[in-house]
This record gives C-alpha cells, sequence and structure tokens, in this order.
C-alpha cells in the first residue's frame, strides 16, 4: 500500500531546525534594523545638528541663539556654544564701545615753530 503525504507533514527535524534557524535569524536582523534607527535617531540626528550649529557660529554668526532641545551630552555641548556665542557677543560689544570712546587723532596744525 502506497500513501501520499505532503513534505509539510512529515516531522523531521532537520526541517524544523532549518525553520527555527531562519526565524531567529529574521529576528535578529529585525532587532539590528531598529537598533541602528534608534541610533541614527536619537545619536546621530542630535549630533548634525549640534556640528551645523558649531560651523555656522565658527563662520561668525552671532545673531542665531542656540537652543538645547535635549538633556543629554548634545544639549550639555549646545548650552557651551550658546555661552560661548554670548561672550563673543560680549567681546565684540566691548571692542566697539572702547573705539567708541578713543578720541579721533588731531590733525596737526598748518603753523610751522
Amino acid at each position: 500500500m502506497v500513501s501520499a503525504e505532503p513534505a509539510a507533514a512529515l516531522k523531521l527535524a532537520a526541517f524544523q531546525v532549518q525553520a527555527r534557524t531562519m526565524l531567529a535569524g529574521l529576528l535578529a536582523l529585525s532587532a539590528g534594523v531598529a537598533c541602528l534607527g534608534w541610533l541614527h535617531i536619537v545619536v546621530v540626528r542630535p549630533l548634525r545638528a549640534l556640528t551645523g550649529c558649531a560651523e555656522r557660529l565658527a563662520d561668525g554668526d552671532h545673531r542665531t541663539v542656540l537652543y538645547p532641545v535635549h538633556h543629554d551630552e548634545c544639549g550639555s555641548v549646545t548650552r557651551s556654544l550658546e555661552l560661548l556665542r554670548q561672550a563673543l557677543v560680549e567681546r565684540d560689544r566691548g571692542a566697539m564701545a572702547d573705539v567708541a570712546r578713543v578720541p579721533a587723532p588731531s590733525s596737526p596744525s598748518g603753523s610751522a615753530p
């Protein structure tokens, strides 16, 4: 007597191990992609924004106020950059005030001794 059954109905250990291994691999791949996405959102984006702020400050943009958005290391660096920006603005104001206080040099008179 001969009977026909699909291969899935046969409970072969090799097929079960292969299916479980594939499932574990897919779960690990999904977890890895999720971790990389989280890392990009939490670390890379704030660092890129911070880099842009630092570059604008280095280029001489002293008008843009830097607001810390995150309460972590990136926020701490942003606060420090804002203090640096404020110090640069005060230094520039002090230099302009010193220039305004210096009297203009008098021109030599046309009479000879």
